[in-house]
């Protein structure tokens, strides 16, 4: 099972190689664990129950919150498109529609690309990247923690757009498919047409 993971590990570290600004925010959310909220959470709660949460919090802890905050973040970006769909529903349910039905949803559409960017958009897939890519990274064993798979790797195994799709090769797809449970990694068995 590990050795699935390994692969998949050094696929997305050589896809990292080649995209600068991932590896440079996946740097800074490390940094930024390690630096800012590591600290805060020791300074809460006094030295020894400090000492106590360091040494838990190597089991899994810093990968499964990147992988919550992962999930949580796909979700809020699946509920952009869902604000527009919302929000063209109850336009044309009303009565303002002087230009008719299908202009009004062209606007609407047009209204939604022009503000959307500023609530969602590149920096939030960036965020997304970082925060998968940084929890397979430290996972001390992913082939393990169901969380990682399902939140961190599934999305980035089983991605089909043209400009990420090889980050994880096939062959590492399939040896995963062998490896982990079959609920572990949907949008990666779908994208095999498994």
């Amino acid at each position: 099972m590990a050795a699935g993971f390994d692969t998949a590990v050094a696929d997305l570290l050589d896809w990292l190689a080649g995209n600068a600004a991932i590896t440079e925010l996946i740097e800074r959310t490390g940094n930024a664990l390690w630096e800012k909220a590591l600290p805060s959470i020791e300074a809460a709660h006094g030295p020894a129950r400090a000492r106590a949460f360091r040494s838990a919090s190597t089991d899994h802890f810093w990968c499964g919150v990147l992988a919550a905050f992962a999930c949580s973040l796909a979700e809020l970006q699946k509920m952009s498109d869902r604000v527009r769909e919302r929000a063209t529903t109850a336009l044309l349910a009303g009565e303002r529609l002087p230009l008719g039905e299908e202009f009004t949803a062209e606007a609407i559409q047009r209204t939604w690309d022009a503000v959307a960017p500023l609530f969602t958009g590149p920096r939030l897939d960036e965020a997304l990247w970082a925060m998968r890519g940084l929890a397979i990274l430290i996972c001390p064993a992913p082939e393990r923690h169901p969380e990682v798979s399902r939140c961190c790797l599934d999305p980035i195994a089983g991605e089909t757009t043209p400009a990420v799709k090889a980050v994880i090769a096939e062959s590492t797809k399939e040896r995963l498919m062998t490896a982990l449970p079959h609920d572990w990694l949907p949008r990666t068995r779908a994208s095999l047409g498994l």
